[in-house]
């Protein structure tokens, strides 16, 4: 589960840098007001230089959940970790999913204001729900287990 966690982590994290490299610059209203003053002033627009901070939420996301994976490397802190990682993956799905999903028909016909953010979303919340659904098999195998443990060394002991 550990490895999964981190593979997921890393993609999340390339997901973001990818995002914010290849993305255009920020545009609408505010940003056309700061061009104009600065093109009336002589200068140039800072607003408009970078891509919006956003696109590295996949990143954000990733980096808490490989961090959370290399700390359930350590002996004693796995179950925390591990319970911790899947916090962050349900925020991603949720976030992911459920931002990307109602606005996924409409990007697919060409139809979305910002086609390449829906794309993102939903290709953060997948391997997000992939991490959720099988953390949760996860947990749920090792209560058994622990449990099977129980019933046989109380068996024992009658």
């Amino acid at each position: 589960m550990v490895r999964m966690t981190l593979i997921v982590g890393l993609l999340l994290v390339a997901l973001g840098v990818y995002s914010y490299v290849t993305a255009t610059p920020k545009s609408g209203p505010a940003v056309e007001a700061v061009e104009s003053e600065a093109a009336a002033e002589g200068g140039e627009a800072t607003a408009s230089g970078k891509p919006s901070v956003t696109t590295l939420i996949p990143a954000f996301v990733g980096g808490l959940i490989v961090a959370g994976g290399l700390a359930a490397l350590v002996p004693g802190w796995r179950k925390h970790a591990m319970h911790v990682v899947m916090l962050f993956a349900l925020i991603g799905t949720l976030g992911g999913l459920g931002m990307g999903l109602p606005k996924l028909a409409s990007a697919l016909r060409g139809e979305a204001e910002r086609p390449r953010a829906v794309y993102a979303q939903v290709a953060m919340g997948v391997p997000c729900a992939v991490l959720l659904v099988s953390g949760i098999g996860s947990f749920v195998a090792a209560r058994r287990q622990r449990d099977a443990v129980a019933e046989g060394s109380g068996d024992e002991a009658a």
